[in-house]
């Protein structure tokens, strides 16, 4: 009797991890942002990108690995909204294109010598240090950008607004395999347009997994006529409590055509995007 008691345990105990999993496959939660005013998150952005392209009746590629090195600190947090302000703190580059590598790193001086890595570093220093504001509800909808210094540059601004990586949550309860869907239009200056899908993976007590799937359109970029389709895709990782995004491995695939003084210039991009907590 005892020994078919110890067997009964044990299969309790092994069985155990099933029925939590289970509980919270059927569990809903609501998910919205609920952050800590001051708090401030370190990330480590990773883009690496080939893209290829015709110029003047050639075909070029270039290859290109860059490592971005945010600060975000949470500069207001209520019940009616959000205020973040984001710094680049670093900034690294690898770069392949007509047989010659580049290499630019913001933290290491001897990478600045050669002279195509001080015309890279003459671009980026405009950018590191510097901020820029993002003002959204607790659903994720941006209301406002402050791009500071950025506005300057516009390229890098349009950039910046078209980058808003805040998930849209809905005003309902959610579980797994629910999906919602979300227009995204980064600003009134900018022509990007996002249509995003958004399905509930897997929730735990701490951790939701999305998966993602983006469509992007345009008819303009940067000030030009350009016509810009392609989707980004993947999974990203979210605070259950604060909605935050913890981590994101994204794919991306791209197609561009640039018009400039009635000459057309098709290129394509391709790579993947992953964001994630700096190392200490």
């Amino acid at each position: 009797m005892k020994n078919l008691r110890k067997v009964a345990v044990v299969t309790a105990l092994i069985m155990l991890p099933m029925f939590v999993a289970t509980s919270f496959a059927q569990k809903k939660v609501m998910l919205s942002y609920k952050l800590t005013q001051g708090k401030s998150y370190k990330t480590l952005i990773n883009i690496d990108q080939d893209i290829d392209f015709e110029a003047n009746g050639q075909s070029m590629s270039l290859s290109q690995l860059m490592s971005i090195k945010t600060t975000v600190t949470i500069d207001k947090a209520s019940a009616t909204g959000n205020t973040t302000k984001t710094t680049i703190t670093a900034i690294r580059m690898e770069q392949s294109i007509f047989g010659m590598d580049i290499v630019y790193d913001s933290e290491e001086e001897t990478s600045k010598s050669d002279p195509m890595s001080k015309q890279i570093a003459q671009t980026f220093k405009k950018l590191i240090g510097n901020s820029y504001s993002v003002v959204f509800d607790n659903k994720g909808n941006v209301k406002e950008y402050d791009l500071g210094d950025f506005g300057k540059n516009n390229d890098m601004a349009n950039n910046l607004s078209s980058g808003s990586s805040y998930v849209v949550y809905p005003d309902y309860k959610v579980m797994v395999n629910d999906s919602w869907e979300a227009d995204i239009k980064p600003m009134e200056t900018s022509d990007m347009n996002y249509h995003t899908k958004y399905t509930v993976i897997k929730i735990t007590r701490k951790v939701v997994t999305l998966g993602v799937s983006t469509t992007i359109s345009a008819n303009n970029l940067n000030g030009e006529t350009a016509k810009v389709k392609g989707e980004i895709s993947g999974k990203l990782l979210v605070n259950t409590k604060t909605g935050w995004t913890i981590s994101s491995e994204m794919d991306m695939d791209m197609s561009m055509e640039l018009e400039q003084n009635g000459t057309k210039f098709p290129a394509t991009i391709s790579g993947t995007i992953s964001t994630k907590p700096q190392e200490k």
